[in-house]
């Protein structure tokens, strides 16, 4: 899987915010409509149309997108952290603050930094992107932003500081569309399959769990961004049969794929009357 994954999201339905959040930073870059995000420690960031930031999803407490009336487009561009280790951090003779902001805000001031955002996301959008030219493009683009916002230096380095878990989450992402075991991934990151086991539990996680709501995650996703089949997707996502992709489905979001799907769709033809 490529170092640089591409994401869209809108408003046409309101999505249960993912239990177990991506291990990787992501940029975040809203093309219509406005998006406001809460931190832990209670900062605000707000992003505006032609604004994009680079966050840690996992730290953000809240997010909210505007009015029900209001369209939303934006695009989430993942960072693989092998990628980012290869990145210049900005100015070297920079220290870590006590108290580092965790929103870096950029827009078309920031001419350099959003044309490499506008580069990378035409070649995420080619039907055949190529790895190298992707992965040049996101590297020049982060060093660019951590020169204007040395602070991000924190969210870089505590990229690569992750828990088990998110390594984990980190490997199912990956290889979402792949065969997964618990002896697979514990012998990928080099422990036995009871460690992991064990190492998981501290988190108050399972395997199972953990594996089955990042692969009913990024089955919305395709429901909401796709137009194939709901047994397409069902294969795509990892599932060996549309009735257990179904049932495992409904226990997660609440109801089945097909009434997902439906109430996309209504919503869709909400808003372009409402727009019209």
């Amino acid at each position: 899987m490529a170092n640089v994954t591409l994401q869209r999201f809108s408003q046409f339905y309101q999505r249960n915010r993912d239990k177990y959040h991506s291990a990787s930073p992501v940029i975040f870059y809203v093309l219509q409509g406005c998006a406001s995000f809460q931190f832990p420690d209670g900062i605000v960031g707000q992003l505006k149309e032609g604004e994009f930031t680079l966050l840690d999803i996992s730290l953000l407490a809240d997010v909210a997108t505007g009015s029900d009336e209001e369209e939303f487009q934006a695009i989430g561009v993942h960072l693989d952290t092998a990628l980012l280790q290869g990145i210049n951090a900005g100015n070297q003779e920079y220290v870590f603050g006590e108290s580092e902001s965790g929103f870096a805000l950029f827009n078309h001031n920031n001419s350099t930094a959003h044309a490499l955002l506008d580069l990378l996301v035409t070649a995420l959008d080619g039907e055949q992107p190529a790895d190298e030219t992707m992965n040049y493009l996101a590297k020049s683009l982060i060093s660019e932003m951590l020169n204007t916002h040395p602070g991000l230096r924190r969210l870089i380095h505590n990229s690569f500081e992750l828990k088990v878990s998110q390594r984990v989450i980190q490997y199912i992402e990956k290889n979402i569309r792949n065969e997964i075991s618990l002896e697979g991934v514990s012998r990928t990151l080099g422990m036995s399959p009871a460690t992991l086991k064990r190492r998981l539990s501290a988190e108050n996680l399972s395997f199972s769990n953990l594996l089955k709501e990042k692969r009913i995650n990024y089955a919305a996703n395709q429901l909401r961004a796709s137009h194939e089949s709901i047994c397409e997707i069902a294969f795509q996502s990892g599932f060996k049969s549309a009735a257990h992709f179904s049932t495992a489905f409904k226990s997660v979001q609440g109801v089945t794929p097909k009434e997902f799907r439906s109430r996309i769709n209504w919503n869709r033809e909400e808003l372009r009357h409402t727009t019209v």
